[in-house]
């Protein structure tokens, strides 16, 4: 018999509450380039580098989330890597690797 092994769509961050953000959610759609945009002090790094990855590396690792972020779905993430982007660029971008 098949199992039905289903993939999931993306990752999903709900309630992120720090700094500026004020219960934001994002969805990250998985098997594509996704960059955050906008205008500065909107909280893009705040969201990627304070709440998403963090977030994340806690649902994969089965441990407790930050204290303010709500939720975090990502089934099938097992491993979350930060790329050190410093030798590409003086910008504050964060590459990541999710691994199924």
């Amino acid at each position: 018999m098949k199992q039905n092994h289903q993939i999931p769509a993306g990752i999903q961050v709900r309630g992120a509450r720090v700094h500026n953000l004020k219960h934001a959610g994002v969805d990250v759609p998985l098997n594509q380039i996704v960059a955050a945009a906008g205008v500065s002090g909107s909280g893009k790094t705040t969201l990627i580098l304070e709440s998403l990855i963090p977030g994340m590396i806690a649902a994969a690792g089965g441990r407790k989330l930050p204290k303010h972020v709500r939720s975090v779905e990502a089934q099938g993430i097992r491993q979350v890597k930060r790329i050190d982007a410093a030798p590409i660029s003086e910008s504050m971008s964060a590459p990541l690797y999710f691994r199924r």
